[in-house]
């Protein structure tokens, strides 16, 4: 606008100019044009006062009119022409025609101007009434290019110096009249960090504004606020959105009707495309290459909303697609849920369930078919009452061993129902276990040995105890005659060191990995003879996990098994240390 203007200015300085050049040229002909005929009319008059015949005049007015170029011609009443200072008069026609010789014959004077046939240039004629004939005197007039001429650099001096102050006053002139449009503007722009949260608006300096301004800025200052307030408030939604948005564990993307990817939170970026960048405008089958979610997005043709689970790696995502509609346009909502752990438990638990089934199925089924036996009479000697007994008592045993190790590993997993932390020594709880455990060891012909540091950790002794009887009593269960069992307490820099070493059966390598699952059993037969539940391993390794430890097995097939627990520190354990 201030280019439009300052053009504008420009444009309207140039015309004045130029007229005015017309105008001074104009002035400067006439002036000339005045000054000539009166120049003639005073000579004319000066010769008249001398009253001179006109048959004589000639040698008088030579010398007289010679140095002011002026030309004197005496024409008699009928127009012959008598005298004539510059040209041969044989030669030279009527002038009664000549409209200043008409008038002077009329009026006494006359005057008039045009190009001289005999001179061929423009001439001043003046003419008055003389001894019964026409004196007249003629000059030859410049020509507008010759005026013109003779004040071109003055004019173009002049001209040029009005330009430049014209040029510098349409500057500073559209300058101040853009001003506090500039600044209206500038406050309108608000990509730029003009205005801070909590801070009024810069208010608009009304003195630099012109009058006719001033509604106009009036108006602009409140529309001005107004749209500020309303980018604060959805900077701050922004801002709310975002923090959600990207603090969510789920994934988001939003796509508009044409599946364009608008908005993408941390966790979405990092399961399809960790290198995208927000502002290519990216398609969603640009953005991922994922099968499964294209054939989710596809099923929202027919409907509204889609579902289903992704799996990506080990990993599984339980995805929703909803359309939204606002201000009659469409978009896509998809949320993606990792539902890996979710989905494990469940299978965990069917495994459990199952499993639990068929471990009390067992027990349950011997027990009710020698009762049934006995109740019917098919049983009644004394020695098969006595073996029978003992079979029912052992699996009634071995159920409710299972039934209390269920109870147990349901308690451990609970977490309202754990018991009270305490300072735990290690090496004075594995020598208890020893000492619980040294009959069944020395029954089986089992070494068996404690050793180490006393180290105390914070956790609760009786999960403690538990765990290392199970691995204690474990070693001693697949073990051989004449075997060992040896446990030893280490203290390290950032936690204690259990480990439980044994010489027996070992276990092969495709076991290994899977010997803390409920109910596994490397060696089914042996542990139905030692009356195994197959949950002890998962007690253990829940019991580690409820104290934050981590646990690591080393064995090979008739080799031995060393299983090693680090239980950390807490953080009073690390300032008594």
């Amino acid at each position: 606008m201030q280019k439009k203007l300052f053009t504008s200015m420009m444009l309207l300085v140039c015309s004045a100019l130029t007229i005015f050049a017309g105008v001074v040229v104009f002035i400067c002909y006439h002036t000339y044009r005045g000054a000539a005929f009166s120049e003639l009319r005073n000579t004319a008059n000066i010769i008249a006062m001398t009253d001179a015949d006109p048959a004589v005049i000639g040698d008088k007015i030579d010398k007289t009119v010679e140095e002011y170029h002026i030309r004197v011609t005496f024409i008699d009443s009928a127009g012959k022409v008598v005298f004539d200072s510059d040209e041969d008069i044989v030669d030279m026609d009527n002038h009664a025609d000549r409209q200043e010789v008409k008038q002077a014959l009329k009026e006494g004077e006359g005057e008039d101007e045009r190009l001289s046939e005999t001179l061929d240039k423009t001439c001043c004629y003046y003419a008055i009434a003389y001894h019964g004939g026409v004196l007249r005197l003629a000059r030859t007039r410049s020509s507008m290019i010759t005026i013109v001429g003779s004040v071109f650099a003055l004019l173009i001096c002049a001209v040029g110096i009005l330009l430049v102050i014209a040029t510098v006053i349409s500057i500073k002139l559209s300058e101040n009249v853009m001003r506090p449009i500039h600044e209206l503007v500038r406050r309108f722009d608000l990509s730029g960090e003009s205005e801070t949260d909590g801070e009024a608006a810069e208010k608009l300096d009304k003195g630099n504004v012109y009058e006719e301004l001033e509604p106009v800025a009036e108006t602009a200052e409140k529309l001005l606020d107004e749209t500020h307030r309303i980018v604060r408030r959805l900077k701050k939604e922004k801002e709310k959105f975002s923090l959600i948005t990207e603090k969510m564990a789920e994934g988001m993307i939003l796509l508009d009707s044409d599946n364009t990817v608008l908005s993408v939170n941390r966790t979405a970026l990092q399961l399809f495309n960790p290198n995208y960048d927000p502002a290519s405008k990216m398609k969603l089958y640009d953005f991922t290459t994922e099968p499964q979610l294209w054939s989710l997005l596809e099923g929202l043709h027919d409907s509204n909303s889609a579902r289903g689970i992704i799996k990506m790696g080990d990993q599984s995502w339980r995805t929703f697609l909803n359309k939204t509609e606002y201000a009659g346009k469409f978009g896509i909502v998809i949320i993606l849920a990792n539902v890996t752990e979710s989905l494990r438990s469940e299978e965990i638990r069917r495994d459990f369930s199952a499993n639990v089934s068929h471990e009390l199925k067992t027990p349950l089924t011997t027990i009710k078919g020698f009762g049934e036996m006995m109740e019917n009479g098919i049983i009644t000697g004394a020695d098969d009452i006595k073996r029978y007994g003992g079979t029912i008592y052992r699996e009634s045993e071995r159920l409710l061993s299972l039934i209390n190790d269920i109870i147990r590993l349901s308690e451990i997993e609970d977490e309202n129902s754990r018991s009270h932390m305490e300072q735990v020594n290690l090496l004075a709880a594995a020598r208890d276990c020893e000492e619980i455990l040294a009959n069944k060891a020395e029954t089986h012909g089992i070494e068996i040995a404690v050793s180490g540091e006393e180290v105390s950790v914070t956790g609760d002794r009786s999960y403690l105890v538990e765990m290392l009887l199970n691995l204690m009593d474990n070693s001693i269960k697949y073990n051989h005659e004449g075997g060992h069992v040896r446990t030893t307490i280490k203290a390290l820099e950032k936690g204690a060191q259990i480990e439980v070493a044994d010489d027996g059966i070992g276990i092969s390598e495709a076991d290994r990995e899977r010997v803390f699952e409920r109910f596994y059993r490397v060696d089914k037969s042996r542990s139905k003879e030692t009356g195994g539940t197959g949950l002890g391993l998962s007690i253990v390794k829940h019991i580690v996990g409820l104290h934050g430890g981590t646990l690591d097995i080393k064995s090979a097939l008739g080799k031995g098994t060393a299983i090693t627990v680090f239980i950390p520190y807490s953080h009073d354990d690390a300032e008594e240390e």
